[in-house]
Formats: C-alpha cells, sequence, structure tokens
C-alpha cells in the first residue's frame, strides 16, 4: 500500500482538478463578455491596480496585504459571472 508522507499534495491536486473543472464549464460566459468595451476597461483596471499591490503594517506588528486588484475582479464576477471573473 502506497502511503503519502502528508496529504497535501493529493489536496493541492484535488483543487487544481476542482478549478479547471469549474473554469471549463464558465468558459462559455467569456465569450459574451469579451465582445463588450466594458469588460475589457474593468480587467485592464483590474491588471493596474494588481501591478501596485502593496503590504501595510497593521495591528500587533501583523502585516496586512492590500490588493485592489480584487474589487475590480468582484465587479467583473457580478457584471458577467465566474468565466470571465477567472480570466481577468
Amino acid at each position: 500500500m502506497l502511503r503519502l508522507r502528508s496529504p497535501f499534495p493529493l489536496y493541492v491536486a484535488l483543487v487544481i482538478a476542482t478549478a479547471a473543472v469549474i473554469a471549463a464549464g464558465s468558459a462559455w460566459q467569456l465569450r459574451d463578455a469579451v465582445a463588450e468595451p466594458r469588460f475589457w476597461l474593468m480587467a485592464g483596471l483590474a491588471v493596474l491596480a494588481d501591478a501596485r499591490t502593496f503590504v501595510t503594517p497593521g495591528r500587533r506588528g501583523i502585516s496586512v496585504v492590500v490588493s485592489p486588484s480584487l474589487c475590480f475582479t468582484f465587479a467583473i464576477l457580478l457584471c458577467w459571472d465566474l468565466g470571465p471573473a477567472i480570466a481577468a
């Protein structure tokens, strides 16, 4: 019987496989979104905002990661659904 030292590699493989299935199932939505200039504006703003991700000092010396691109990606998720949000 094959025993793994830790179940973590199996977990990572399961998460990647699940994400691939979800992305493949949502890919048809991307066809409708790319035809709209509003999608490209939001995706471009998400990419530009992600270029400036930064870490700020939080309370008790714990660092806080600020990622403004999540706001734009969430807006894409609300407007065009999961496939375009994953692509962005």
